[in-house]
């Protein structure tokens, strides 16, 4: 028998997207959907899919509407944990913060902040261009 079954894995409260678990080759059945169950974090949820549902994609894309809204992008800046003062934005990530950690750092949900701005007290800032033209200024998460 082949696999018939594909399985999504999301964050319960925030909806966001964690993982896609897809059948490989030597998936002949659907247990690999019972191995991602049996793994699942606290917080997290399973939804099976069938694969003739979504015959040539499977991206998050496809399957977010059969989830719900995400409480956000999945958009992270990752800041060094010390945020009494201005830090920098070290890398930008896909994470959710209910779940995900860097070591020494914080993630902050954010859609615009970028490498090299900076984050304080809940504010992100952006860098002044190196043209010499101010930047937009400042913005929350």
């Amino acid at each position: 028998m082949a696999a018939t079954q594909f399985a999504v894995v999301y964050g319960t409260v925030s909806k966001v997207i964690r993982r896609i678990v897809e059948p490989d080759a030597q998936n002949t059945d659907d247990s690999h959907v019972a191995l991602a169950q049996q793994h699942l974090a606290p917080g997290e949820s399973l939804m099976a899919f069938n694969l003739a549902d979504f015959p040539t994609s499977r991206t998050r894309a496809d399957v977010q509407p059969q989830i719900g809204v995400p409480a956000h992008s999945g958009r992270c800046a990752v800041v060094a944990a010390n945020v009494a003062t201005a830090t920098p934005v070290v890398n930008v990530i896909q994470a959710d913060p209910l779940f995900d950690a860097v070591p020494g750092m914080i993630l902050v949900q954010t859609d615009v902040a970028g490498i090299n701005w900076t984050y304080q007290s809940g504010v992100f800032t952006a860098p002044v261009q190196v043209t010499g033209v101010p930047s937009s200024g400042s913005v929350g998460p």
